[in-house]
């Protein structure tokens, strides 16, 4: 019984491995198409001269680079989860920065919009 429990524990340990993997490259995929719309967006900006979008592209800047540390936190968070341990709370300490890097990703689309939004606008 006591190894039963064990291999439930290992089986618990990577299964929470792999998800946390999953959730990685999902963040990674969403941070990647936010990164090639900011950067098309500031080439416009910048050939337009357009100071408005160009701060709310800044933000964008910003947001992206927060994200991509809370990603990279989480990465390492689900990377470290082994049995023994504490892969439980491995794996939630993973979620908290996956969830502060989804915050950010929601900022800078955002401003994304916004900026998209100037500069269609023209304002």
């Amino acid at each position: 019984f006591i190894d039963m429990l064990f291999k439930y524990r290992e089986v618990l340990s990577d299964v929470s491995k792999h998800t946390g993997n999953s959730l990685i490259y999902l963040a990674e995929q969403k941070l990647e198409k936010s990164t090639e719309f900011e950067e098309k967006l500031r080439v416009i900006a910048e050939g337009y001269e357009h100071e408005a979008a160009l701060e709310s592209l800044d933000n964008v800047k910003e947001s992206l680079n927060s994200a991509k540390e809370h990603i990279d936190e989480a990465d390492e968070k689900y990377d470290s989860i082994t049995v023994p341990g504490k892969p439980i709370i491995t794996f939630h300490e993973g979620n908290k920065h996956l969830k502060d890097a989804r915050k950010s990703l929601i900022d800078a689309h955002k401003n994304l919009r916004e900026a998209y939004r100037l500069l269609l606008n023209g304002e």
